[in-house]
């Protein structure tokens, strides 16, 4: 009897054991996936690391390389629009002038400056165009010499002009002569100036009576014997050589011009 006792005893035990033991077994926890995870963790505010700082400087830097030099060179090609838009008017004026008058008006030049200088501000558009009979409204001013505050009335601001006969040197009357290609209007490197001081060749005699042009881009700083004469076509400026390139920008009463 007694052992029976202790039997029921037990039974009754592993009775109370299992009615606190969970129907299955426990599962451990699953891990949370990495967006999860991140998505759970504070962010930044928006801010750029340093690496992808400087990958936008960069991209700046190289877009900036690109289209600065395509800005400037657009900026010189427009000049060289008006430039030619000018001296075109200023050539109608001087034709006009030249039916009215017989003649074409004094040339006038200044010897100013020095160096490059000196080239843009040498030749200067007659005053005749503009007064008493208005063939102009106003003496346009060069685009490629020009500054601040800039007027026609400061000698050699305006389009250059040039023609063989009488003119005015600082003001002082003079006989002005022109340099002419002997194989006109091929430039061959032989010369003749045309100049009433001249039996051989006189100024009534030239081929070219009136030359106009502008500085250019890039003014040369020689102002030899034929590096600032318009007749010449090695002076001229041809986009060929580069948007930004030496040359003056020319049209001669014969029509021919630079490109």
């Amino acid at each position: 009897m007694p052992k029976t006792g202790m039997s029921i005893g037990k039974i009754e035990m592993r009775k109370t054991q299992r009615a606190f033991l969970p129907s299955s077994p426990l599962k451990p926890r699953a891990r949370k996936s990495g967006s999860s995870a991140r998505s759970s963790r504070p962010r930044r505010g928006g801010a750029f690391t340093l690496i992808e700082l400087l990958i936008v400087v960069a991209i700046i830097g190289i877009l900036a390389g690109i289209a600065v030099p395509n800005f400037l060179q657009a900026m010189v090609r427009s000049k060289i629009a008006a430039a030619q838009a000018q001296i075109n008017a200023c050539a109608t004026a001087l034709e006009s002038y030249h039916v009215d008058r017989g003649g074409f008006p004094p040339t006038r030049y200044y010897c100013l400056a020095f160096g490059a200088e000196q080239a843009k501000k040498y030749f200067e558009l007659p005053w005749e165009l503009t007064t008493p009979v208005a063939y102009l409204a106003d003496r346009p001013l060069d685009p490629f010499n020009t500054f601040p505050g800039a007027s026609s009335d400061a000698p050699g601001q305006t389009i250059k002009y040039r023609h063989p006969g009488f003119g005015y040197f600082n003001g002082m009357p003079t006989e002005e002569g022109m340099w002419v290609p002997k194989s006109f209007p091929l430039d061959d490197g032989d010369y003749v100036f045309y100049n009433n001081a001249s039996t051989e060749h006189p100024a009534r005699d030239c081929p070219v009576q009136y030359g106009l042009w502008s500085a250019g881009p890039i003014p040369k700083v020689d102002i030899g014997m034929h590096t600032y004469e318009p007749v010449p076509s090695h002076t001229w400026y041809n986009p060929s050589n580069g948007t930004v390139s030496s040359g003056i920008i020319v049209h001669l009463s014969t029509g021919h011009h630079s490109p």
